[in-house]
C-alpha cells in the first residue's frame, strides 16, 4: 500500500488542513485491517506526506514497488489532496505545485494508468479523496481497455473517487476529509458494511458503505458530494470482522 497526503504545496494559497492526517490514519487503519487476513511481515506499506509527495517522489516509490509486487499480491493506492479536471482529464496536484499548470507538478489520469499497468497485482484498489476525483473514470476505462479484456476473470480493479467530476470534496468533517472519514468508519469493524453476512468486508462492500455514508453526511451539511465507486472483475476481502 502507498498512502499519499498533501496539505502543503509550493503555492501555499492552496494548502489544505486534513489531507496529511487522512493519509496517516488511512495507512494505520488499512494495516490493522490487513492484519486480519495476512501475517504482519507480509504487509508492505509506504507513507508519502507533503515534501515527500513530489511528482518525482511519488513516481520513484511506485516504480520501486512495481518491481517487487507479484500477481498474487493486493495493491492499494490512497491519495488525499487537490485534484483538478482540465479538458476532461483528471490531474492530482503534487507537493511541488507552484500555481503553474504544467506536467511537472501534476500527475495525470493517463500517467496513473501507466503506473497501474506496470504493477503486476491482479487485485488493485485506487482511492482518490480529492476534488473532481470522479474524473478518474478515464483511468478505469483506460485500464479496462489495457488489461481487463484479457484478465477479466482473474483481475479485480476497484476505484473509489470521493466526488463526481463536477463536485468539490469536503476537506474537514470531524477531523478528516468527509470521504476519508466514511472509509475509516467502514474499516472500523463495521458489521453494517457486511451486506452478505459472510464475516468479512469486501472491496465492493467497503466502497458501497463509504459512498452511502458520504452522501448522507453531505446532505446534512447542505452540500452535495456523491462518491464514484467503480468495481470491475473479482471482489476480494479487505478485512475480517473481529
Amino acid at each position: 500500500m502507498v498512502s499519499i497526503g498533501i496539505d502543503q504545496y509550493e503555492d501555499s494559497s492552496v494548502n489544505l488542513r486534513y489531507a496529511a492526517k487522512d493519509a496517516r490514519e488511512m495507512e494505520q487503519r488499512l494495516v490493522n485491517a490487513a492484519g486480519t487476513l495476512y501475517k504482519t511481515r507480509n504487509i508492505e506499506h509506504a507513507l508519502l506526506i507533503d515534501r515527500e509527495a513530489t511528482k518525482s517522489g511519488i513516481l520513484k516509490k511506485l516504480s520501486e514497488l512495481a518491481k517487487a509486487i507479484k500477481p498474487g499480491d493486493t495493491f492499494i493506492l490512497f491519495v488525499a489532496g487537490h485534484g483538478v479536471l482540465l479538458q476532461n482529464q483528471y490531474y492530482m496536484l503534487t507537493h511541488d505545485y507552484n500555481g503553474a499548470v504544467d506536467g511537472r507538478s501534476m500527475l495525470s489520469s493517463n500517467e496513473i494508468i501507466e503506473l497501474s499497468k506496470k504493477i503486476r497485482s491482479l487485485s488493485q484498489l485506487l482511492i482518490f479523496d480529492t476534488c473532481h476525483a470522479g474524473g478518474v473514470d478515464a483511468i478505469v476505462s483506460g485500464l479496462y481497455d489495457a488489461r481487463m479484456s484479457v484478465l477479466a476473470k482473474k483481475m479485480g480493479l476497484h476505484v473509489y473517487a470521493s466526488a463526481s467530476s463536477r463536485e468539490a470534496a469536503l476537506d474537514g468533517y470531524e477531523g478528516n476529509g468527509l470521504f476519508t472519514h466514511a472509509l475509516l468508519d467502514g474499516l472500523g469493524n463495521r458489521k453494517e458494511a457486511d451486506r452478505n453476512d459472510d464475516g468479512a468486508i469486501s472491496l465492493v462492500e467497503l466502497g458501497g458503505f463509504a459512498k452511502q455514508r458520504t452522501k448522507e453526511a453531505s446532505v446534512k451539511l447542505g452540500n452535495t458530494q456523491t462518491p464514484l465507486i467503480i468495481n470491475f472483475g473479482k471482489d476480494s476481502p479487505v478485512y475480517r470482522l473481529r
